[in-house]
């Protein structure tokens, strides 16, 4: 974005129309055909995902925004640095499959567990709840045994690993 005198309007310089605008929190969220982008504070920033053609666009309060499509639901962030390719690769698909429909932002729950920040944070209660109580996910709710070993065997790894840094 060029620069300009605060309060001044300025031309955001999209190489597409939008199809989608969410204001999150302090960020404005701009979908096109082809990118998603967000707007934080003065600056223009394209993120690194690409849309599915069918994509929704949803506001999160902290900031973040939610795209939704056939293929699933994915959660942008300007947050990269809480980004966990393991939470991705081996517990993100457990949380869309069983929990998401009570713990994304504004869920029933109100427990927002839809990013590894978020499961770094709540770490040691998630891990008397899935693990030990077994108590989440509530009954009647369907998690296989697999799953919960793969949930149990991550949460068991950062501990060890937050064990191992904090020496």
């Amino acid at each position: 974005m060029p620069g300009g005198a605060a309060g001044e309007l300025r031309d955001l310089h999209l190489p597409a129309a939008p199809t989608a605008i969410a204001a999150a929190g302090p960020r404005l969220w701009i979908l096109t055909a082809s990118a998603l982008y967000a707007v934080d504070g003065t600056t223009l920033r394209r993120s690194t995902l690409t849309p599915p053609r069918d994509a929704h666009l949803y506001a999160a309060a902290g900031g973040d925004a939610w795209l939704t499509s056939r293929a699933g639901i994915t959660r942008a962030s300007l947050a990269t640095a809480t980004d966990d390719p393991a939470w991705r690769a081996q517990i993100q698909p457990v949380f869309q499959r069983v929990c998401a429909h009570c713990h994304l932002p504004g869920g029933s729950a109100g427990i927002d567990l839809s990013s590894a920040a978020a499961w770094h944070a709540d770490h040691d209660e998630l891990v008397r709840r899935v693990v030990v109580t077994r108590t989440m996910p509530p009954a009647g709710t369907d998690l296989s045994a697999a799953d919960r070993d793969a949930l149990a065997a991550w949460l068991t790894s950062q501990a060890r690993g937050a064990a191992s840094t904090s020496r």
